[in-house]
């Protein structure tokens, strides 16, 4: 099963005080529902900030009502507390949504892959073993990403003649060089919607570049088009989600030979259902988390 070629989805691309940032629902005002208590990680070497924490609890709280999930989301200090009005199960689902860091990254995915993520033909080689690309990844001396693809996220999964069709409860794993083309800085995240292709049904989220995003995403497109041309064989850009493939859409170069031209936007395919559309276009619409959250506590609320 191949993914669909680029150029047909691309339609031319600190107080101590609780402070409540909103809710969607009385639900747990009744004393229904889960309690999860989160504590932030800092990114590397930094300090956690009262703007961060913030923006963090905001983000989240949009996330919520976007989701159309009740409850509320307050800031304590320095830990965000989320009431959920759902059952255990449900909760733990949409806490999982709701606390996705939502950074998403462009690869050109033929040139950016390390081995042993890369055969002899310069195709891409699934793997089960996590703790070889590990090993691989300590040699590249942290140049190298480690993402995975499986059925929860996609279709399908790179490898050779087209890609891997990937089976519940089964991970693969790939090995790239840390140095995407484009990333969430790249995109205008209120412009993203999920839907339906017209002529498919599939579902995709359709995403809208700033002016320097439809520079970089063209540049990129057009040297996989030429090096497309020259191999005789398609390129590809692999669409990364917090370290998880979602998509990798080839670039068809006999119809677009100069690359893709993305300024009416592009659409990301490949995932496993409209669900997974509507909560990937949520989180990155409402942008990406400035923190890491942990959960430190789940309470059932009685």
């Amino acid at each position: 099963m191949r993914p669909r070629t680029l150029g047909k989805i691309v339609t031319g691309l600190a107080a101590a005080m609780l402070v409540v940032l909103g809710g969607t629902g009385a639900a747990t005002a009744r004393g229904s529902g889960v309690e999860f208590t989160l504590r932030p990680s800092p990114s590397a070497g930094g300090l956690i900030t009262a703007v961060e924490l913030d923006r963090s609890a905001a983000i989240m709280r949009n996330r919520l009502a976007r989701l159309g999930d009740h409850g509320t989301v307050a800031r304590r200090s320095t830990l965000i507390v989320i009431r959920l009005d759902a059952t255990v199960s449900a909760a733990r689902k949409q806490i999982a949504l709701i606390t996705q860091r939502g950074a998403i990254e462009f690869y050109d995915r033929e040139p950016s892959l390390l081995p042993p993520s890369i055969g002899a033909g310069r195709e891409p080689v699934a793997s089960t073993n996590l703790s070889a690309l590990r090993r691989a990844k300590s040699a590249a001396s942290g140049r190298a990403l480690i993402v995975s693809c499986d059925a929860a996220t996609a279709v399908v999964c790179p490898g050779a003649n087209g890609g891997v069709l990937p089976t519940r409860g089964k991970t693969y794993y790939y090995l790239l060089k840390n140095d995407p083309a484009l990333d969430g800085n790249d995109l205008i995240p209120s412009a993203t919607r999920a839907g339906h292709d017209p002529a498919t049904g599939v579902a995709i989220v359709s995403i809208q570049f700033t002016q320097d995003g439809e520079r970089a995403f063209h540049a990129v497109t057009r040297a996989e088009a030429v090096r497309g041309q020259t191999l005789g064989t398609p390129q590809h850009v692999a669409i990364v989600v917090d370290d998880h493939l979602r998509s990798f859409p080839a670039i068809d170069y006999t119809t677009n030979p100069d690359g893709i031209n993305p300024t009416t936007g592009a659409e990301i395919t490949g995932l496993s259902s409209t669900g997974a559309a509507k909560h990937l276009a949520a989180v990155l619409r409402t942008g990406e988390l400035p923190l890491h959250f942990v959960t430190v506590s789940e309470r059932p609320l009685r």
